[in-house]
């Protein structure tokens, strides 16, 4: 959880673990607070992954897909699940899925940073307002019914964020 909110800055980890309280979705969590001495934060902070701009984007990876809108305020639009958009409509060849993954196709997502929120790799792409006019059209045609409500504000994401978990961190988490 500390993670999620400072990232692996270890002075501000050292910081929150001092101070014995964090502010985590709109829940404030408290606890004797503590020193932690330098090479066991530094132990502690080793176990959790690294960004690794060098990584390539695989659709095949990404398991969520959020979008945003833009400026500088950008703000969570619609998140879309890999599972509750790859079901098919009756007679329609194409998910929601397909039509979310498409823009990858022309232009590789840029690496964006590690989420430990997500626990995940993050890659970015821009999007045009025509592509997200098109990516709304496609969704109404597309998106399950369950789906359909959330998905109107498409029109204004102008970012992608393609959510894509390291499959050996899953494994090692599972055996271990």
């Amino acid at each position: 959880m500390v993670l999620r909110v400072t990232g692996k800055d270890a002075e501000r980890v050292r910081q929150i673990l001092r101070s014995g309280t964090i502010a985590y979705h709109y829940h404030r969590y408290w606890w004797a607070g503590f020193e932690a001495g330098e090479t066991e934060l530094g132990e502690a902070l080793a176990r959790f992954p690294d960004a690794d701009p060098a990584r390539e984007f695989h659709a095949e990876e990404c398991s969520a897909v959020v979008f945003e809108s833009g400026g500088v305020g950008a703000r969570e639009i619609v998140r879309i699940e890999r599972g509750a958009a790859s079901q098919t409509r009756w007679f329609r060849p194409r998910s929601l899925w397909d039509a979310v993954l498409a823009p990858t196709f022309a232009t590789a997502p840029r690496y964006g940073d590690y989420s430990y929120e997500w626990s995940a790799d993050v890659f970015q792409r821009d999007l045009t307002e025509e592509e997200a006019d098109d990516l709304e059209a496609e969704a109404a045609k597309l998106a399950p019914r369950a789906l359909r409500k959330m998905l109107g504000g498409l029109t204004a994401a102008r970012c992608a964020l393609f959510i894509c978990p390291r499959k050996n961190l899953e494994r090692s988490s599972k055996s271990g």
